[in-house]
Parts: structure tokens; sequence; C-alpha cells
């Protein structure tokens, strides 16, 4: 694997019966998209984050961490348009805050800039939870949201 497209590739490969390797080639695709990636790759590995498998979903919300610091300014607007279709289910929310702090509010950020209001209110509360600095550029993406409910849980 040398480029991002053969790192995600490999991720969205079936598994093969009695291949052990399946699932260090990706963990291995994504150590790289951590590498060789931008923060434009998240949509297409976070539903990784909800894999069986612990050791995928934990390199994923690293990979994600790592991708969303390098986030600048100016792309805070960009992204808020490429995180909004990424399937977060009622369901599968919950299953974000079980990270490491840090990583965790990535994905409750990620979460915060979802196309479902009840997904980006709860994902404003949970971030409101934390004291790290780390959520003030989710939080202050919301203030602007076209949900009254979901602007004002911001506030």
């Amino acid at each position: 694997m040398q480029s991002i497209d053969e790192c995600i590739n490999e991720l969205y490969k079936k598994k093969i019966w009695f291949n052990f390797r399946n699932k260090e080639r990706k963990i291995q695709a994504l150590k790289l998209i951590a590498e060789l990636g931008n923060p434009y790759t998240i949509p297409s590995i976070f539903r990784f984050i909800f894999s069986l498998n612990n050791k995928i979903s934990n390199q994923t919300a690293q990979t994600i961490h790592i991708l969303m610091s390098q986030v600048k300014q100016s792309q805070w607007t960009q992204l808020c348009h490429s995180f909004h279709n990424i399937e977060i289910s009622k369901e599968q929310f919950a299953y974000l805050s079980y990270f490491p702090e840090s990583y965790a509010i990535d994905l409750l950020g990620i979460a915060s800039l979802n196309w479902n209001g009840y997904i980006r209110q709860k994902a404003i509360y949970k971030l409101q939870e934390t004291n790290s600095p780390q959520k003030i550029p989710y939080i202050m993406l919301r203030l602007g949201d076209w949900v009254p409910q979901v602007r004002k849980t911001a506030e």
C-alpha cells in the first residue's frame, strides 16, 4: 500500500476466512492514512470506529485524532460540509464516548457536524461535559446552527 486510495481499498476489502492477516493489514492501512492523509479522508474511514474489532476501532479513532490535529482555521467551514453526511445512528452515538477523551472529543465534534439535528445536539451536550479547549471549534460552529434547539444548546 503506497497511496491513500490503496489504504482505503484495503479497509473495505471483505474478510477472507482463515486469513489472520486481515486485521493487521487494516491496522497498517489506518496507520498509513494517519501519516499520509488529511482531514478530508475522515468520511472514508469513520465507519471503522464502529468495528467489532477493538484494535481496528481504536486505530481508527487514533487516525482520526491525528488527521483532525492538522485542521487549519480556514478549513473548518469546508470540513462541516465534508462531515455532514457521515452516518451515525443514535445507537452508535453512545459508543463515541468510550474512547480516550482526546479521541472522543474529535469523534463527538464530528458528530456535532452531522446532518441529523438530534445527533448534533447530543454531541454538543457531551462536548460541554469536557474541560478541554479542543471542543471550542465544534461548539462555535454550532452557534450558527439552523436548528434553534441545537444553537441554544451550543450557547
